[in-house]
């Protein structure tokens, strides 16, 4: 599982460094979207997915913290309820800065909270009117 993680990790900084944001904006819509209900929320499969996500930093260079949250969304969405939350911050000297973190069950799992951070609501979960 922790390669899977590994090349999950290393496949979503390629793209989201290299591809256009046309191309994987759709995941990235689609995994800040309320999340659904589960049947039976699969702890221990959380809990693995954390433990390799843990063990993968240790092993691939520093990611940000959308490529961190984007993999864990996608290893976890099919057997846990969580979703991906975007937010915006300003650093001591006043200069802002975006933020991913990921959220199950109401917490932050992956992505450190920030006093002076700002989570958007979730983009995915709206329809535009047309």
């Amino acid at each position: 599982m922790s390669a899977k993680c590994a090349m999950l990790r290393v496949l979503l900084a390629a793209a989201t460094r290299f591809l256009p944001y046309l191309f994987w904006r759709r995941l990235l819509l689609r995994s800040m979207r309320a999340p659904r209900e589960c049947a039976r929320p699969d702890n221990a499969y959380k809990d693995l997915i954390i433990r390799c996500m843990e063990r993968t930093d240790r092993r691939v260079p520093a990611g940000r913290c959308l490529e961190r949250s984007l993999t864990a969304w996608l290893l976890l969405h099919r057997r846990v309820a969580c979703r991906l939350r975007l937010g915006v911050g300003w650093k001591s000297h006043g200069d802002p800065f975006a933020h991913a973190c990921l959220e199950i069950e109401g917490q932050i799992v992956f992505g450190e909270p920030n006093s002076n951070l700002v989570l958007f609501e979730t983009a995915g979960s709206e329809r535009r009117p047309t």
